[in-house]
């Protein structure tokens, strides 16, 4: 979970010089409570669901898209170590404008 905040809070607005993307991206990490957790107890800034969320806006006009997975296949994702079309991942909305960002190359 650490490395996708990382990644859109922090690396990704601070890149250098870079086109817009194709498409806004929402993240969404659905996070499973590991046994023995105790019921009720949430990372900070979770939403009422228990999920974490991230956006990586793109250009003016340009459709979304919704990625939701753990947050090990998202930081995966992230970094191009694994592609959409992972069982791992649900993907709803402009999956081409992902596509072409995946390409591109979001890490760098």
């Amino acid at each position: 979970m650490d490395t996708v905040d990382e990644f859109c809070a922090v690396m990704y607005p601070h890149k250098g010089s870079r086109a817009p993307l194709p498409v806004t991206i929402r993240l969404r990490a659905v996070l499973h409570a590991p046994e023995g957790l105790a019921t009720g107890a949430e990372p900070v800034g979770a939403t009422a669901s228990g999920d974490l969320e991230w956006e990586l806006p793109g250009a003016d006009g340009t459709g979304e898209v919704e990625v939701s997975g753990s947050p090990e296949s998202l930081a995966l994702l992230l970094w191009g170590r694994l592609g959409a079309e992972d069982a791992g991942l649900e993907i709803s909305g402009d999956r081409a404008g992902l596509e072409a960002a995946l390409e591109a190359g979001l890490a760098g």
